[in-house]
């Protein structure tokens, strides 16, 4: 019986982060004199990327081979019963690959692009009082990407060979010959395998 299981996994998880720093960022002037030409910028920027790349091959070979014996049963006065063993084999596999990239979800809700805590919603831009005649201006810009791709690749194989040989049973030239039997062959296979990826 030659038996052969094979797994192998591979797991990479690639995060990158741009500039999420100025989270919760305000600006504020609080008195201008006249004619003034005030301006409050608040720029963010928040890039994620999340790359994961699942590659998992799980394979089980099995190759099993049952013969029973010949029985010959000749030039007897009286021949009494003849019988060949019985030949059983039995195989069992089980395997379970379980893989989760909780990241996916998690980067984007950490830098606030996803309406986590971070998010940019807190950003304030104010300009209390202001002279007269002043121009007065305030300007909020919040860009937030996201890119997510999830690249899993599973090789599932299960190869099972099996063969099994009666004897030949030869009566010749007998008195009284009894029975002459030739055993049973039983192979039994039982292969289990699973594959659990969730990004």
């Amino acid at each position: 019986m030659k038996r052969l299981a094979r797994a192998t996994v591979a797991a990479v998880t690639i995060l990158g982060l741009g500039v999420p720093g100025i989270v919760g960022a305000s600006s504020s002037i609080v008195t201008s004199g006249p004619d003034s030409h005030t301006t409050v910028v608040t720029k963010n920027k928040n890039d994620v990327k999340v790359k994961n790349n699942n590659n998992v091959t799980l394979g089980a070979s099995t190759s099993q081979a049952g013969s029973t014996g010949n029985v010959k049963t000749k030039k007897n006065t009286d021949a009494g019963n003849s019988a060949s063993g019985d030949v059983k084999n039995s195989n069992a596999l089980a395997g379970a690959v379980t893989l989760d990239n909780s990241g996916s979800s998690a980067a984007a809700t950490d830098c606030g692009c996803a309406g986590g805590s971070g998010a940019a919603g807190a950003m304030m831009g104010d300009i209390t009082t202001s002279g007269p005649d002043s121009k007065t201006k305030v300007e909020t810009t919040n860009t937030n990407t996201v890119k997510v791709t999830n690249n899993n690749n599973v090789n599932v194989s299960n190869a099972v060979s099996q063969t099994g040989f009666s004897g030949n049973v030869n009566v010749e030239k007998n008195t009284a010959a009894g029975d002459a039997m030739s055993g049973s062959v039983t192979n039994t296979s039982s292969t289990t395998l699973t594959v659990s990826v969730t990004n």
